[in-house]
């Protein structure tokens, strides 16, 4: 579910940058019909964007969705402080997949001069409050796939795994920035 177009980075490889462009601030509906539309039909829903936290409700479609037993997850870019961190995880969402381009200098290249720090930062911060917790969200990593960071994958997944964590990784959609900066 793209809850919303609004993101505060400009990803090289971003297929969603037309809609970033749009200065469209976030869509907003009536996330509770829309629940109580697919609650008999749906399971679980994976909370996306543009960048999802930046939702003003993203913490009320949560706990809405888990009083229907709809499990949620979100994918998002972790440029996010301790408090968001811990209102997922109180909220009991499923899944926390951050994503992460490669080791510090390709991932800052990709996402934006700062944004591996943030993410870093997001990541050891969320594993750190499920231990305290003793939460069952689970938390990943989504890299996907350029030229760029291709040669260190590898290296990413061998430093974050102190963290337990999963991995996903994806292709790249040939659209948007993706096709800007095909070069």
């Amino acid at each position: 579910w793209e809850l919303t177009d609004t993101c505060n980075l400009r990803c090289m490889y971003c297929s969603n940058i037309e809609l970033l462009d749009s200065k469209n601030i976030s869509n907003i509906i009536d996330y509770k019909y829309v629940i109580n539309y697919f609650k008999d039909v749906v399971t679980g829903i994976d909370l996306l964007g543009g960048e999802p936290l930046l939702h003003p409700n993203i913490i009320d479609i949560i706990e809405t969705a888990n009083m229907y037993g709809i499990k949620t997850s979100v994918v998002t870019n972790g440029q996010f402080d301790g408090e968001i961190i811990e209102r997922l995880i109180n909220s009991n969402i499923e899944n926390i997949v951050i994503s992460i381009e490669g080791m510090k200098n390709a991932n800052d290249d990709i996402r934006g001069s700062g944004s591996w720090d943030n993410a870093m930062f997001f990541l050891q911060k969320a594993c750190e409050y499920i231990k305290k917790k003793n939460s069952l969200t689970q938390i990943g990593i989504n890299i996907v796939v350029n030229r760029f960071n291709k040669d260190e994958i590898i290296d990413l997944i061998d430093f974050t795994k102190i963290y337990n964590i999963n991995y996903q990784i994806t292709h790249l959609v040939a659209k948007g920035n993706a096709v800007k900066n095909l070069n």
